[in-house]
């Protein structure tokens, strides 16, 4: 099943060959419930490679994606989840919260940006210890992160929270039942199946085989075809964001009162 992932320089063509294929996009569409996610309910002029972290914050894979979309010749997308709900067990939960930052001189710090009492809940609802949203204090930091890095900060960022939610319960969610992810995921082949998106990855991980395999399955039992997925950088242990460019008085005023610029 893990065969499943393939080249980046590869991926354009076999996207754009799907994009032509009206049946498939018919098919795909019908699979879906006729509802694609924002972004991709269009046929894009160009395929879009598609980075999917909980929330865009302008870390080290989130650059090194946009930089290979964009070598590829593929748009880029970033894929949010905001309605992520925080546990102390995911790292890259942990840190939307615990901003693993990379400052001058080679200094790493690990900042908690939210409050304890703050972190319970989906994080898109969590205030930073600054007093403003946490969505919106990443969203600062990776616009000026890719600024920096010669990359578009238009770069479209899309919370596919609901959308997750309405394929969950399509194929099949129960609120009885805590995960979406086994469900939603059958959805997220399809329309990685589709050429709209391919999606750039890390290395198969045991989340792969506990809920991508058995999605891929079943997306491809349903389409025909395999998803587009590539396996475009390898696994970090900590996916720091590298703002060593700042001076020490820009990194001062991020770390005491979470400001750019």
């Amino acid at each position: 099943m893990k065969d499943v992932y393939i080249g980046v320089e590869e991926i354009y063509d076999q996207a754009e060959e799907r994009l032509k294929d009206t049946n498939l996009q018919r098919k795909i569409g019908q699979y879906l419930g006729e509802v694609w996610p924002s972004g991709f309910d269009t046929t894009p002029e160009r395929p879009i490679g598609v980075y999917a972290p909980y929330l865009s914050r302008g870390s080290r894979l989130e650059v090194k994606a946009a930089q290979i979309a964009t070598a590829a010749g593929l748009d880029y997308a970033v894929a949010t989840y905001e309605q992520s709900e925080y546990v102390t067990a995911n790292p890259g939960l942990v840190d939307c919260y615990r901003a693993p930052l990379e400052l001058a001189k080679g200094q790493k710090r690990r900042l908690w940006v939210v409050d304890e009492m703050q972190r319970p809940g989906a994080i898109a609802e969590a205030t930073t210890v600054y007093g403003g949203n946490v969505v919106e204090y990443w969203g600062a930091i990776r616009n000026i992160v890719f600024e920096e890095k010669g990359l578009s900060r238009s770069t479209p960022v899309t919370d596919m929270s609901g959308w997750y939610t309405f394929q969950a319960k399509q194929f099949g969610w129960s609120k009885q039942e805590r995960s979406k992810s086994p469900y939603y995921y059958k959805a997220l082949m399809g329309l990685y199946a589709s050429g709209r998106a391919v999606l750039l990855d890390t290395p198969p991980s045991q989340f792969f085989d506990r809920v991508m395999a058995p999605a891929i399955r079943a997306s491809v039992d349903a389409l025909g075809v395999q998803p587009l997925i590539a396996n475009a950088f390898d696994t970090e242990k900590r996916d720091w964001v590298d703002v060593s460019f700042l001076s020490e008085q820009q990194s001062d005023k991020l770390i005491m009162k979470g400001v750019v610029g």
